[in-house]
């Protein structure tokens, strides 16, 4: 698996045709009233386990009542997942 890293993002691409994980981490100093979590951007469309699905550590509205398994081939559950957001959204 590789990784990369900058001052700000990790990302993990575990090769083929497996999408990219990434993690923004807030490594500034920042105000007290920002939000200091580590969101994690799961799948092609790079979901958030802040919002989108459920990834058993953070909390979540998990708007497309999934787990956040969208690092796989299947792009499926990715494509679905992105309809139900629409639909939330209109």
């Amino acid at each position: 698996m590789k990784s990369w890293r900058s001052d700000d993002v990790v990302c993990q691409h575990g090769g083929g045709n497996v999408t990219v994980l990434v993690e923004w981490i807030h490594l500034h100093p920042t105000p007290s009233h920002v939000d200091d979590n580590i969101w994690t951007l799961y799948g092609l469309f790079q979901l958030s386990n802040h919002l989108v699905c459920s990834d058993g550590e953070s909390l979540s509205p998990n708007i497309c009542g999934m787990s956040c398994k969208l690092i796989d081939d299947d792009i499926n559950d990715d494509i679905n997942c992105v309809f139900t957001i629409f639909q939330y959204l209109l």
